[in-house]
């Protein structure tokens, strides 16, 4: 009996400090990644001229509130196409790879690579940062747990 109490204290707030580790690390390089970009990109302002639609097919398991159905569902998406001016005066149209709530000839503040204008980024906070931040998150309250797991139980 001692003994399986003594391997839950060890190997299981060992598995859940791994995956902490593991989303610490991710979101440490993802922040670099985009520091480097950031640091590196130029500033512009774009506007939207249109969006690219794709569609999807999903499986839905459960009865959707809206439609009662259950099944193969088609998921539209919409992606901002967005046309801005380079350094040398030339205008390039660029799909976003983020879909945003814009409407088409709103202006926004892009970010883009010089040497790769498909790089270009919308400029906001949330949308440069959220997932590095959402990552770290995860990996510190996994981290704490393990801890309250190893020496609070």
């Amino acid at each position: 009996m001692r003994m399986k109490k003594m391997e839950f204290n060890i190997i299981i707030p060992a598995i859940v400090l791994t995956i902490g580790i593991l989303f610490l690390l991710l979101a440490g390089t993802k922040a670099i990644k985009q520091m480097s970009f950031v640091k590196n990109a130029t500033s512009t302002v774009g506007v939207i001229n249109g969006f690219d639609y794709s569609t999807s097919n999903r499986i839905q398991r459960e009865n959707d509130s809206e439609s009662g159905f259950a099944g193969n569902v088609d998921v539209s998406m919409a992606m901002p196409k967005v046309e801005f001016n380079i350094g040398t005066g030339e205008l390039v149209s660029v799909i976003a790879k983020t879909s945003v709530e814009t409407k088409s000839g709103e202006e926004v503040r892009i970010l883009y690579l010089p040497s790769d204008h498909n790089s270009m980024q919308f400029n906001e906070f949330f949308l440069l940062w959220g997932l590095i931040i959402i990552l770290a998150c995860f990996g510190a309250i996994f981290c704490l747990v393990a801890v309250a797991l190893r020496f609070l139980i």
